[in-house]
């Protein structure tokens, strides 16, 4: 868009140094699904299987509530949930999918539009990060408004 104003970033590689190799995984192998909770080997985080409802849409203040909640329970035999970060919901983004834009042979069910990230925005902190799973964008979400659902996190290691 020529009327708009961008940075660029230039990146110079030098040529003695190699690009390190990724951690490989196969996509049969990322994921290991344990009843109600999904363990994701490339990035160490565990997730809920069956994310809550996706009709149940609710404010940022609900989601962070909703997470305190499980974590008095110890829902499924776990503490130390959380809403994760933005950087957490973009993990599961493959850049090769739509609708969801999770890799082919996700075992996730009942995945919602979006989710409520605990990122807050910079810019105006009456909104935060939220990831469209259909198609793999972020965005930010009004925190006053029931718009999003929550997909909780916690670190994989018991």
């Amino acid at each position: 868009m020529k009327q708009g104003s961008y940075l660029v970033w230039p990146v110079r590689r030098m040529k003695s140094v190699k690009p390190a190799v990724p951690f490989r995984l196969t996509i049969g192998d990322r994921f290991e699904t344990r009843s109600h909770v999904v363990s994701d080997r490339l990035t160490g985080l565990m997730w809920l299987r069956s994310a809550l409802r996706p009709e149940d849409v609710v404010d940022w203040p609900s989601a962070l509530e909703t997470i305190s909640l499980m974590n008095t329970k110890a829902l499924y035999g776990y503490d130390n949930w959380c809403l994760p970060n933005i950087r957490e919901l973009e993990s599961l983004v493959a850049l090769d999918q739509h609708s969801p834009a999770l890799p082919a042979t996700h075992p996730f069910k009942d995945v919602a539009q979006g989710y409520w990230s605990s990122t807050t925005s910079v810019y105006d902190p009456t909104y935060a990060w939220v990831l469209y799973i259909d198609d793999g964008n972020v965005g930010v979400g009004f925190k006053e408004k029931a718009d999003f659902s929550v997909w909780p996190v916690r670190n994989g290691i018991s």
